[in-house]
């Protein structure tokens, strides 16, 4: 900050002062780093001859904030660099707020698990790794700044897990991978930007993120993908309304419980290569969706409820209709109005599914059209009927769904 006046009063350091109140310097004294001022002491690793890690906190002496921007010295006048935080403030109770220096790239394991009190922490954007459970738990975490760093490369699992008062996310172009569990439970969490560079979501990373609302620069954006097998990355986001739409250059992986209570109204799948179902009921209890549109390359349900149980829903196949699993991807409790470029090829391709359980289809009773034709207004041209509910394995139960 150049507000701070800097004074040198001997060889080996100097004393900083703003608005008239000295602050102080660090001191390396052997494995230990000691503020000259407040007499705070860490435990630390030098390596390279002058690059330090906090390792412990060996005295804290009544100090709640910390600044580590002033310069580091020893007797000799040797300036060294503080380059990392070790596990210096896990489970720490009286901190309440750090501020990190430019020369720290690393926020190592577990630095700040579950600090109590944490509440502000100001690091610099050439952070490139927060580690695992680096702030896990720091449930009055409320101002962190820049979160995340825009030259951060890496982030551990639970990195984030559990910071209830967190209440924004800025992805930068360099994290091409959010670990699972990175912002599990962080129900504070109000809106996430992404950049404009692809961006893999893996297990259960927004899990219970119940506040999320705002997805910048859009429901979701270009380039953004879920892992493969990854499961729930967004399970149990129910401030998720809208519109949403998938664009990526390759299939989308929905596995199971990726956006299982999420309450979007529209899916477009459209814009990518395929999709890929990993797991059961991966839209299954997204009550709220009404259209879902699948791509041309969309060949294959292979998982059950696959498809929201709300409804009505009306789901289109840009391309051929896609064959199924050994159980269907639809709900019992469903009502779906089906649509492909050529109506007739829909029962062609699932005839030999039904053809081999004859009691799982029937005629579609005038009544039956009718309503399908109120609960879909505006469709003309509805070819047939199914019962979806044998499909399902719930035999008997006449859930239908519409062929137009």
């Amino acid at each position: 900050d150049s507000s701070y006046v800097r004074v040198v009063v001997t060889a080996g350091g100097e004393t900083q002062s703003y608005g008239g109140t000295p602050r102080g310097y660090w001191m390396v004294e052997g494995t230990t780093l000691r503020h000259t001022q407040n007499g705070a002491v860490f435990n630390v690793t030098i390596a390279s001859t002058t690059n330090v890690t906090l390792v412990s906190i060996a005295g804290q002496n009544g100090v709640a904030e910390f600044d580590f921007t002033p310069t580091i010295y020893d007797a000799d006048g040797t300036v060294y660099a503080l380059v990392s935080v070790g596990t210096a403030f896990n489970s720490n109770k009286e901190t309440t707020a750090v501020t990190l220096p430019e020369t720290v790239t690393k926020i190592g394991n577990s630095a700040f698990y579950a600090a109590a009190n944490l509440v502000k922490v100001r690091m610099s954007d050439r952070v490139t790794e927060i580690g695992e459970s680096a702030f896990n738990d720091c449930k009055k975490l409320a101002d962190i700044s820049p979160c995340l760093p825009s030259g951060l490369v890496k982030i551990g699992n639970y990195a984030f897990n559990g910071c209830t008062a967190l209440p924004k996310l800025t992805i930068g172009p360099n994290l091409a991978t959010l670990s699972e569990y990175a912002f599990y439970g962080c129900t504070g969490l109000g809106e996430i930007v992404f950049p404009d560079a692809p961006v893999t979501v893996g297990n259960r990373v927004f899990q219970a993120c119940s506040a999320i609302s705002n997805i910048v620069p859009r429901l979701f954006p270009r380039g953004m993908s879920i892992g493969k097998g990854a499961n729930s990355s967004f399970d149990g986001c129910v401030s998720l309304t809208g519109d949403a739409v998938f664009e990526i250059d390759g299939p989308l992986y929905l596995n199971q419980g990726t956006l299982s209570r999420a309450k979007i109204s529209s899916l477009d799948f459209s814009r990518c290569t395929d999709v890929v179902f990993g797991g059961d009921n991966s839209l299954g209890s997204m009550t709220a969706v009404t259209n879902i549109v699948f791509p041309v390359g969309f060949t294959n349900f292979s998982n059950r409820l696959c498809i929201p149980m709300g409804g009505p829903t009306r789901i289109q196949f840009l391309g051929a209709p896609p064959t199924m699993g050994a159980t269907a991807p639809m709900s019992t409790t469903g009502k779906y109005l089906i649509t492909v470029p050529n109506a007739g090829t829909l029962g062609e391709a699932w005839r030999q599914y039904l053809a081999d359980n004859p009691d799982w289809m029937r005629p579609m009773t005038s009544a039956e059209r009718t309503a399908l034709r109120t609960q879909f207004p505006g469709v003309k041209g509805v070819k047939g009927m199914v019962n979806l509910g044998g499909i399902c394995g719930w035999h008997g139960i006449s859930y239908h769904c519409g062929i137009g």
